[in-house]
């Protein structure tokens, strides 16, 4: 079988994919990653086919102009750059590595150009969900920023306020993606958000159901499977710097702003400050070292890059932005978290973690060294949130999504 997945977006939202790429490579079937350029090596050291379907300027530029502050700035870059941006190519280099009756596209949710091509070409597609945020619902919507809608607020308002929200969506989505069915000579996109963008072969959330429970009014053919982990272990290991760190004392918070943020000075400064109060030892993961203090003292290892699945075990408590990969990752080691999100699928994926006691939640704007401190202080003292961590991190014991995965896509190639 020929099978292209369409990975666009973080290493978070790439990470899955090239799992689910490797897997099926063993199960004997032909697999081409289409991402951002900016993430080849990766990909090809997982020693898959890569194809470029956007570049690194762009991916560098989107990271440069993510504004925490601003959501709603962010989400126009983050488009611009990332899914707008590679649309045609994605569409164009479908087409090109299209193989009738043997091709299935596997697409991330704002995979425009698979959408595209499967309307056009007719190409079998399974739609991936990474958040429960990315499953419409009227009857238990996720949190969404910016917009109050509690589950306990009458089915009727809570119809009406998706049907905004389809509005302004669509005012803010159609113009480029229906540029394209015009050029295509398909018809217009609408309802993008609520309909349009769910594949009606097949939609997938690649998360448990105990996190996010189906709904009837999901899309239809709607399956969930699980999490899935990957993060270059076996490539990119723990530093000797890192291990013996970790080897000479109590086990450190783990501090993160994720793969996608250039703008984490201040986090950075109030978490070194906080650590300095509790003394306490801290782990800075980043990919920027200008982020990180100068005058970092002995209680603090600054890294560039460590891989979760090695690092957490061995840790007290990660403190991260609420990206779904990373919530993933502390679920399965069981360890408590310090969440502090800022749009996307951040705000919905904190609500969840709190609802199961797992977490705190900090916003940026409060996050200074004084309260950061006396939340770990409270979250490491907490033993309910470390009795609940541990439950839920035997959940994600002894499991093989990644089969699953793979059975569902391979039936759905036979239909």
């Amino acid at each position: 079988m020929n099978i292209l997945i369409v990975a666009i977006g973080s290493q978070g939202d790439v990470n899955p994919f090239i799992t689910i790429g490797i897997a099926l490579q063993k199960r004997g079937h032909n697999v081409t990653i289409l991402s951002n350029n900016y993430f080849r090596e990766s990909v090809q050291n997982a020693g898959l086919v890569f194809a470029s379907v956007g570049s690194t300027e762009d991916f560098n530029k989107m990271v440069d102009e993510v504004n925490t502050k601003n959501p709603t700035k962010t989400a126009n870059v983050v488009m611009k750059y990332l899914y707008f941006a590679s649309m045609q190519n994605v569409y164009d280099t479908i087409k090109k590595l299209f193989i009738p009756g043997d091709t299935i596209i596997l697409g991330v949710t704002m995979a425009f150009g698979a959408r595209l091509a499967q309307d056009k070409l007719g190409i079998p597609l399974i739609t991936c969900h990474l958040s429960p945020i990315s499953f419409p619902s009227v009857l238990h919507p996720a949190k969404m920023d910016g917009i109050w809608m509690p589950r306990w607020m009458p089915i009727f308002y809570k119809a009406g306020l998706w049907r905004l929200i389809e509005m302004l969506t669509d005012i803010f989505l159609k113009s480029p993606i229906n540029k394209m069915c015009k050029k295509l000579d398909l018809p217009e996109a609408t309802s993008i958000i609520r309909h349009w963008i769910h594949s009606p072969d097949k939609v997938i959330g690649l998360f448990p159901g105990w996190f996010a429970e189906p709904q009837p009014d999901w899309p239809k053919n709607s399956v969930v499977t699980n999490f899935l982990f990957y993060d270059e272990a076996d490539k990119n290991p723990i530093s000797p710097k890192l291990e013996k760190f970790i080897a000479r004392g109590k086990p450190p918070v783990i501090f993160t702003a994720g793969t996608a943020i250039n703008n984490a000075v201040s986090f950075f400064k109030a978490s070194a400050e906080a650590c300095d109060i509790l003394n306490i030892r801290g782990v800075f993961l980043s990919r920027y070292k200008e982020h990180i203090p100068n005058d970092l003292s002995p209680n603090i290892h600054y890294c560039k890059y460590a891989p979760f699945s090695k690092l957490l075990p061995f840790s007290s408590a990660l403190v991260h932005h609420g990206g779904i990969g990373t919530c993933a990752q502390a679920l399965r080691a069981g360890i408590p978290q310090l969440i502090t999100p800022f749009g996307f699928d951040q705000p919905d994926n904190s609500s969840r973690l709190k609802g199961f006691g797992v977490s705190y939640e900090l916003c940026l704007k409060k996050y200074k060294s004084s309260i950061v401190a006396d939340k770990l202080e409270k979250l490491l003292a907490d033993k309910d949130v470390r009795a609940r961590c541990n439950t839920l991190a035997a959940k994600l014991k002894n499991i093989d999504p990644l089969s699953d995965v793979c059975q569902i896509i391979e039936d759905q190639m036979k239909k």
